[in-house]
């Protein structure tokens, strides 16, 4: 469920009927987690890791921002709820970047934020909370996403052990947020340095969660019992977990296909990365397309997509009709 659906939700909790109980963040809560320039003042306030970030509005404060910053930089919405140019962020890399983003938003009013690039991959810590207090983590690492530059969704990864330095960080964050349920806190890691940078927290689970339900995880489960009963089991997870590998087929099929169609990968690359999505596909523990005891979903969606791809090709490919300049109109193409 996205971010869309639970402010739908949201908005007509209060409506509901006393026999339906919500499961959902706290209406203050979410909306808090969604404004990225608060959240970030309430990080650096914690001595949590992060980038330097700075609010702007309009192109003359971008640009003073990207100055100030340097290369490499990104463009972000203030909101989870809004997006950049269709993405989630636009990744700057030099002045020739920055001037085709302010042309693309001339004259624009929308506030945005202006942060410093970290190099590093993406780690989602998923926990459950009870009223500022970590009841269970569990950490995932995504190896890949459906977009070149690394944000987007996660395409392929694994279940890992879950870092100390970054659940000590979470418990700080929880605990100043009064925190209660289910939630996502993500950060990135440095492969060359270690080091590690904040990136966003959400009052909702990601979409790769799914692997670890599928591998044995339970906070789901005890989300539910949390919200049933008021109260959540107290048994922690296990010291060691197994790492499992995840893919995401679909997802990656889509985003291969997406650069192919504009231009931006050529048949090599396509090659390529029609092979790594295949390779992560068989070496994956877990599938987020579906279950080999249940592959009716994952055979539907795929046959939609196909017929989909092959009626688009056809389209492309089919010639288009000369007309003649000196031609006289058919009596059925004459206006009556």
């Amino acid at each position: 469920m996205g971010t869309r659906e639970i402010n739908l939700l949201l908005s007509v909790a209060g409506d509901l009927p006393d026999r339906i109980r919500l499961i959902a963040p706290r209406s203050d809560l979410w909306f808090r987690c969604l404004d990225k320039s608060q959240m970030s003042g309430l990080v650096d306030s914690l001595g949590i890791p992060s980038a330097p970030l700075l609010p702007v509005s309009g192109n003359g404060a971008v640009k003073d921002a990207v100055e100030s910053l340097g290369w490499p930089c990104v463009i972000k919405p203030v909101s989870e709820q809004t997006s950049i140019c269709g993405e989630k962020a636009l990744i700057l890399r030099d002045p020739e970047g920055l001037q085709g983003f302010l042309n693309d938003a001339s004259g624009s009013p929308e506030p945005l934020l202006v942060q410093k690039y970290f190099m590093g991959r993406r780690h989602n810590l998923y926990f459950l909370a009870e009223h500022g207090r970590i009841v269970d983590v569990e950490e995932t690492r995504v190896d890949r996403t459906d977009r070149r530059n690394g944000t987007g969704l996660g395409v392929a990864g694994r279940r890992i052990q879950a870092s100390p330095e970054w659940v000590s960080h979470l418990r700080k964050l929880v605990s100043s947020l009064d925190y209660h349920g289910m939630g996502c806190f993500q950060f990135l890691e440095s492969e060359q340095t270690g080091e590690g940078c904040f990136l966003e927290v959400n009052a909702r689970l990601g979409a790769n969660y799914g692997h670890l339900q599928k591998s044995g995880a339970d906070l789901l489960e005890r989300w539910i019992e949390q919200a049933s009963l008021n109260e959540s089991r107290n048994e922690g997870r296990p010291e060691t977990v197994r790492s499992l590998k995840y893919a995401w087929t679909y997802g990656e099929l889509r985003s291969i296909e997406r650069r192919w169609s504009d231009g931006s990968a050529g048949l090599g690359e396509t090659a390529h990365d029609l092979w790594k999505m295949v390779e992560s596909g068989l070496k994956a523990d877990v599938h987020l397309d579906g279950s080999w005891r249940d592959p009716r979903p994952a055979w539907v969606l795929y046959r939609r997509y196909f017929a989909s791809l092959l009626k688009r090709l056809y389209r492309k490919g089919r010639p288009v009709p000369k007309v003649s300049a000196h031609a006289r109109p058919t009596q059925s193409a004459l206006p009556r």
